[in-house]
This record gives C-alpha cells, sequence and structure tokens, in this order.
C-alpha cells in the first residue's frame, strides 16, 4: 500500500486498523532493505576497480625488479605511484560507501511528525510567533520525539518536500511555518486566528496585573 498506491502510515493504519508505529517500523525495514539492494552493485564495482588495480601494481613490481635502466625504472616507480593513489582513492570511496550505507531518504512515515513540529510551534507557542530557524525546528522534533539529531534532521528533510524553502524569510533567516502549515493543510486558518486572539486578550490582561503590582508597591512606600 505504501509502495503502490503512496498511502500514508496514518491512511495504513486506518485501514488494516494497526498500530501507526508498527506501520512505520515496516515501512523503514522495507526502504532500507531496498536501499542495501541497490546499493551492492556500486560496491562490487569498487571491489573490482581495486583488485584490478592492485593486480596491475604487482606486475609492475616484478617488472620494476627485472629492470636495469634508469629512465624505465624511473617511469615503472611512476607508475606504481600512480597506481597506489587510485587504489586509495578508491578506499577513500569505499569508506564513504560504508558510511552513508542503508541511508534512505525520509519518507510518508514521517508525515504526521511534521504534522505534530508545525502545530506544537505555530499554535502552543506563548508569542504570536510564524518564522523558525532550522535549528529551533530541529531542536522541538528532539525535544517531542526523544530522537537523536539524524532523525530530526529527517523530518526537516521531509518538510523540504512539502515545500519548506519556497517560505523562506525574504532576509534568508526562518521559515514562516504558518503560511507552510495552512498550505499543506496542516494548521487552518481558523487555528491561527484563535491563537492571535488568546495572545492578544493574553497581552490586555498582563498589563492590568501589572498596574495592580505597582499600586500595592506605592502604597508600602
Amino acid at each position: 500500500m505504501y509502495f503502490e498506491k503512496g498511502f500514508s502510515a496514518i491512511k495504513i493504519a486506518s485501514e488494516l486498523e494497526v498500530n501507526r508505529n508498527t506501520i512505520n517500523q515496516d515501512i523503514k525495514f522495507l526502504r532500507s532493505d531496498i536501499t542495501k539492494k541497490d546499493q551492492i552493485k556500486p560496491a562490487i564495482w569498487l571491489l573490482e576497480q581495486k583488485e584490478h588495480l592492485e593486480q596491475q601494481k604487482d606486475r609492475l613490481i616484478e617488472l620494476l625488479e627485472t629492470t636495469k635502466e634508469f629512465e624505465q625504472r624511473l617511469r615503472v616507480e611512476r607508475i606504481i605511484l600512480d597506481i597506489e593513489n587510485k587504489i586509495i582513492n578508491l578506499v577513500i570511496k569505499m569508506t564513504d560507501f560504508n558510511s552513508v550505507a542503508y541511508e534512505y531518504d525520509p519518507g510518508p512515515e514521517f508525515d504526521e511528525d511534521v504534522t505534530l513540529i508545525v502545530k506544537d510551534l505555530v499554535l502552543n507557542g506563548k508569542t504570536e510567533k510564524d518564522l523558525f530557524l532550522q535549528n529551533e525546528i530541529i531542536l522541538k522534533a528532539r525535544e517531542l520525539f526523544k530522537c537523536d539529531y539524524t532523525h530530526a534532521k529527517k523530518i526537516f528533510s521531509r518538510m523540504n518536500d512539502f515545500g519548506l524553502k519556497e517560505f523562506v524569510n525574504e532576509d534568508g533567516k526562518g521559515y514562516d511555518l504558518a503560511r507552510f502549515g495552512i498550505l499543506n493543510q496542516i494548521i487552518t486558518e481558523t487555528e491561527l486566528d484563535k491563537r492571535n486572539k488568546a495572545h492578544r486578550q493574553s497581552n490586555k490582561v498582563e498589563p492590568y496585573w501589572n498596574k495592580i503590582g505597582k499600586n500595592f508597591i506605592d502604597k508600602d512606600k
């Protein structure tokens, strides 16, 4: 259902009447398994290239042992050095390959996480704040889901899939999560208006209490 019909984890869980977390785990496993299979071919190619270079190097070393002419020995040594550099570069590529192996791009299993983050930042804040920095979004993800930085960054990447970059502020600092949330039907205009009214009402009450506090202070003097 996830791969063939593009259903989200939430919809699949609802259709099958099972826990959403179970669906998320299954999706992550399947995506990871597919990624592993896709990465086998480049891994084999790197190993084969390394093996061929090492065979060339061995043949050149044998040639060097029987070569007495200085200039010819120098040319062979340079070729050997060049091959060794190529082998080193291949080893570096293989190391990089292993470091990113079995990673996969975030998919629909992160959609509900995106929803919770946007709602919490936009609707549950103490001010009418709509602009948030990338670090604030990632920090909120780690706070809500008790996850590591890598997982939080994947959630942020999923937000980019929804067009987050289109909502960068004019100064290039921060994202307008309110507009982002409304466009992606995560929050509604009504919810945003309700938040704004609540904050304005709160701001009207606070000066009143501050005035009472000041009167008490004046009486004590």
